[in-house]
């Protein structure tokens, strides 16, 4: 017989080596509000999403992990899931007579070694069976051809996003006022313009612990139901898309949790709103007569940037994702806005400086790029920075005859503040983005 020791808290456990497939050592988990208590983590394994168990949670054992922890992938019933211990020690193989079946919770038997060690073995069927969500999961893959947004955010160092349609605005952090008899997430109200809503600190919510400086932190303000709440999350991160069919729904992952998106090997926890907060908790929110007022008319979504210290918008629709700006390698004989082209995970993207684009100095490197889309084709925008996500009234947006800084649309905001709006075709023509993808392909 043969085994796999381990470390937990100091003391020494063994797993039956059958159902161990590997040890994963710096592995990468997600955090995720999971059905299973005892299953907090998400972890890639060359593609798959295997769950994680807190081993330490499940055995009820005190302390914390170490600083280098391993997780022992188990298998069985082509399923995986993984186990996160201290570390890992050695392989024994024993005989029959070392070996003593005393089931007792979830140890399941003990190793009585020559040197007198005894060493609990872990009953691995028992994980399987109280976790029937892991052992009997359902993994669905969204087989799809269109693509969805999401805006992408870090808590504690783990990523998460929501659906982009349904966050209606990025913004600054707002004092809130207290708020009596609301659970220790709740941390008061806020008062955005007119709308009155309940500030959450989503790592509380998430078992990820308070935030520690929540003054600094951004808000995601995001309509549930028939009113709104504000987010507090570490760091916006951007707006990518996803394919849909890279997606993958599990029903242990729980209802708090929409799907699971596979980003150049970074898993990110797409979550649910509706199903985090509880209903005790939106009835805090009060939309003003004016927000009731635009719900009633159509609503578009607004990407706002800054470029030479003025704020300027891109329709959402028009954004495929926002990145961090890349390195650009110069195109010969293209104009001298374009950059030069950058390399996004496998596409070649011709890159505009819009600075150069529409006359303003360009003694600041940007920030950040924006992809968006023109008809079937891609390109990316660099711009200073990327300050946030507005909803606006469709009727909000006006035609102007002065077509300064290229545009043709300016958007009014609910603050009363103008927005200039940079249409995609202004700023490259059709013909001019096939020559220049032309030009690329030729080259690359």
């Amino acid at each position: 017989m043969q085994f796999i020791t381990f470390m937990m808290s100091g003391e020494k456990y063994a797993l039956n080596l059958d159902m161990v497939r590997e040890v994963v050592s710096d592995p990468k988990l997600s955090k995720i509000p999971s059905a299973v208590e005892y299953v907090p983590w998400i972890c890639d394994l060359r593609g798959h999403t295997i769950p994680v168990v807190d081993l330490r949670k499940y055995l009820k054992l005190e302390g914390a992990y170490n600083e280098d922890p391993e997780v022992i992938v188990l298998s069985k019933n082509e399923r995986m899931i993984g186990i996160l211990v201290d570390s890992t020690e050695e392989m024994l193989t024993v005989s029959d007579q070392e070996y003593e079946e005393t089931s007792s919770g979830n140890v399941k038997g003990t190793l009585r070694l020559p040197d007198e060690r005894l060493i609990p073995v872990i009953d691995l069927d028992r994980i399987f069976q109280h976790g029937k969500s892991i052992e009997k999961h359902e993994e669905t893959q969204i087989y799809s051809s269109s693509e969805i947004l999401i805006t992408i955010f870090k808590i504690k160092g783990h990523s998460y996003a929501f659906i982009t349609d349904q966050v209606r605005e990025i913004t600054r952090f707002v004092n809130p006022s207290h708020l009596p008899d609301v659970p220790n997430y709740v941390k008061g109200l806020i008062r955005v313009r007119e709308d009155l809503m309940p500030l959450l600190d989503l790592s509380e919510m998430l078992d990820l612990g308070t935030s520690t400086s929540i003054e600094n932190s951004s808000l995601l303000l995001v309509e549930i139901g028939n009113g709104m709440v504000a987010f507090t999350v570490d760091e916006v991160e951007g707006i990518t898309s996803v394919p849909e069919r890279s997606l993958k729904i599990r029903s242990d992952f729980g209802e708090k949790v929409f799907a699971v998106a596979d980003i150049k090997g970074r898993l990110v926890t797409i979550l649910n709103p509706e199903k985090l907060v509880d209903e005790r908790v939106t009835k805090f929110s009060t939309k003003s007569d004016a927000t009731r007022a635009e719900e009633t008319q159509d609503e578009v979504q607004i990407m706002v940037f800054k470029l030479a210290n003025q704020d300027f918008g891109l329709l959402v629709e028009d954004v495929e994702e926002v990145a961090k700006t890349l390195k650009a390698r110069k195109l010969p004989g293209a104009s001298l806005y374009i950059e030069g082209v950058v390399r996004l995970r496998d596409e070649v993207l011709p890159l505009v400086d819009l600075r150069k684009r529409y006359g303003f100095p360009t003694d600041v490197v940007s920030a950040n790029m924006i992809v968006v889309h023109l008809e079937d084709k891609k390109f990316a925008l660099g711009v200073d920075r990327v300050e946030g996500i507005v909803g606006v009234n469709a009727r909000s947006i006006d035609e102007i005859d002065d077509r300064a800084f290229g545009t043709r649309k300016v958007a009014k905001l609910k603050t009363g503040e103008l927005i200039p709006l940079i249409e995609i075709e202004d700023v490259l023509k059709s013909d001019e983005l096939e020559k220049i993808l032309q030009n690329i392909h030729a080259k690359v």
